[in-house]
């Protein structure tokens, strides 16, 4: 049975008590009396200790510490959080020709997000190009294309407003759940010198990737592939550069013996057709998202049952009734393909 930390009413309860039957006569229960204040004062400081050694007892474990003692227990088995990032791309920008975009001009988002152009960049043809870097890392540096930006002091000669083409690698410092959640598989699944789980652990450790799975065999005996998504980008497929990165980490990794091959996923988007009684926005956008997790827990390659379909649409309808015809069988997928909620067509009752 775990221990009960008393509460603040509990322990002065407890002081008051210990007064009377120390104190033949006395009665600590009496308002404004100077032992009534003293079993306050007393239990309060009494409460403090008890809620600091409470939190002391939390610090001790990887699945309860605080972000201070969650990385300094991780950096004891040599773990770190993935760093920040900052976002870079480029801009279009219009102008009268002739005139210079100067290296260190300054454009913003209507949020004030900022943006520091990296090079000169003259206007010919009325048009130019600038290369641009976020003034802070983080993914709210990342922006969709055909976004819109301005400058935030006029440059003579160049319009003010310009339109982003790519601006994107923008990366917060991991967050509590994924450190927390990467170091508690290293201490179940402690490195033993290539195991598939060791795949798993040297991929989730690159900045931005949030699931990964390794499968044997991938190309013959003595072969691993390594698959990895980003889910904090837009799209969460691993681009070519990401590739041949986690590519050179993954050959430095390895067991000699061992030839890995970091893949892509291909996205396998999975059509549903619905019918809801009652049907409603908010329960269909409950199907919506019990669908997603589903489909985020499997691995690519995986054979999506039709009952965990059943399943997740009975979680969102609750007492309400339904009829799942599309997917009408289990769904067996090719290696890499990985499962992804399409189009929802809903049905008439």
């Amino acid at each position: 049975m775990s221990y009960q930390l008393p509460t603040l009413t509990d322990l002065r309860n407890r002081i008051e008590a210990d007064f009377n039957t120390r104190l033949p006569g006395a009665d600590s229960r009496l308002p404004r009396g100077l032992l009534r204040v003293l079993s306050f004062a007393y239990a309060t400081a009494a409460w403090s200790m008890y809620q600091f050694l409470g939190w002391i007892s939390r610090q001790r474990l990887a699945d309860t510490a605080d972000d201070e003692e969650l990385d300094r227990i991780a950096g004891v088995h040599g773990m770190a959080r993935t760093p920040s990032a900052t976002a870079t791309g480029s801009a279009t920008v219009t102008g009268i020709n002739g005139s210079t975009v100067p290296a260190g001009a300054a454009l913003q988002t209507g949020d004030r997000t900022v943006y520091i152009v990296q090079a000169d960049v003259p206007i010919a043809a009325g048009t130019g190009v600038v290369q641009l870097r976020a003034a802070a890392p983080g993914k709210a540096g990342n922006q969709a294309a055909a976004a819109k930006l301005e400058f935030v002091a006029p440059v003579t000669g160049v319009a003010t407003a310009a339109t982003v083409i790519a601006l994107s690698g923008g990366l917060d410092e991991e967050h509590d759940a994924s450190f927390r959640g990467r170091l508690l598989d290293h201490l179940r699944r402690p490195p033993q010198g290539g195991t598939l789980a060791d795949y798993v652990q040297w991929a989730r450790a690159v900045a931005g990737v949030s699931r990964a799975w390794a499968v044997a065999n991938w190309q013959g005996a003595g072969t691993v592939g390594v698959l990895f998504v980003f889910d904090g980008r837009q799209n969460i497929l691993p681009l070519a550069a990401d590739l041949v990165a986690m590519q050179a980490l993954l050959d430095k990794k390895r067991p000699a013996t061992t030839t890995v091959h970091a893949v892509a996923p291909i996205l396998n988007p999975l059509a549903h057709t619905i019918a809801l009684n009652p049907s409603s926005v908010l329960i269909r956008q409950a199907v919506e998202a019990e669908l997603d997790d589903l489909y985020a827990r499997h691995a690519p390659g995986a054979t999506i049952l039709r009952t965990a379909i059943h399943d997740a649409i009975g979680l969102a309808t609750g007492d309400g009734d339904y009829r799942l015809i599309v997917p009408a069988a289990d769904v067996t997928q090719l290696p890499a393909h990985m499962a992804t909620r399409g189009a929802i067509t809903w049905a008439a009752w």
